[in-house]
């Protein structure tokens, strides 16, 4: 006869054990949830992803073939833009594999993930970015600024003038604008740099 000496091996989970690990993944799915359930961050980081990525084919496009160099034109009434020949701008580029017209509107197509996403322009001289053959915009004179925003949350685009280089910065926005207290713009955990209010 074997006699088998120390504690039994174990075979299944405590009652206490159960409760615990529900109650844990109860507290988790509840602190989860609300952010779950709010996708506006989701889609302006799609938006904004987009776009950017758009914006840097464009610049790439003049860096590589300066003869043949591209603008991004935005419609903001329409929530469009396209990427056209610098010598016809209301005329997008072809796709290379589909053949289609490189013209993106937030909400559909491509950018289908970003719906609701508006966009504006700031500090800019006209409805378009040009690129010259070192990356820079053609104009040095403003740094513009892309503002894409869903309710009461914004990223701004900056495009550096020299460089090219798109600097993002999430915000959220707060106050009523209406109410003729101005609005104040609070960068958020993503973003960064100082409150800017606009009274």
């Amino acid at each position: 006869m074997t006699v088998h000496r120390g504690t039994p091996p174990r075979q299944a989970f405590t009652l206490f054990e159960m409760l615990v690990t529900v109650a844990l993944v109860a507290i988790v799915a509840a602190a989860a949830l609300p952010a779950l359930s709010d996708d506006t961050r989701l889609r302006l980081m799609a938006a904004s992803a987009v776009m950017v990525s758009d914006i840097e084919l464009a610049q790439t496009m003049t860096i590589s073939r300066p003869q043949d160099a591209v603008v991004v034109r935005f419609d903001a009434d329409k929530n469009t833009y396209w990427i056209a020949p610098v010598t016809d701008t209301e005329t997008p580029i072809t796709r290379d594999l589909s053949g289609e017209p490189y013209s993106v509107e937030l909400g559909k197509g491509r950018a289908s993930s970003a719906d609701g996403v508006t966009f504006t322009l700031l500090d800019m001289n006209s409805d378009m970015l040009a690129f010259n053959s070192q990356g820079g915009l053609s104009s040095f004179i403003n740094t513009p600024i892309v503002e894409l925003r869903l309710g009461s949350q914004m990223v701004s685009l900056s495009v550096n003038p020299t460089t090219g280089s798109i600097t993002e910065t999430y915000s959220t926005i707060t106050g009523d604008v209406d109410s003729g207290g101005g609005l104040e713009v609070q960068p958020t955990e993503l973003g960064g740099g100082a409150m800017i209010v606009n009274k």
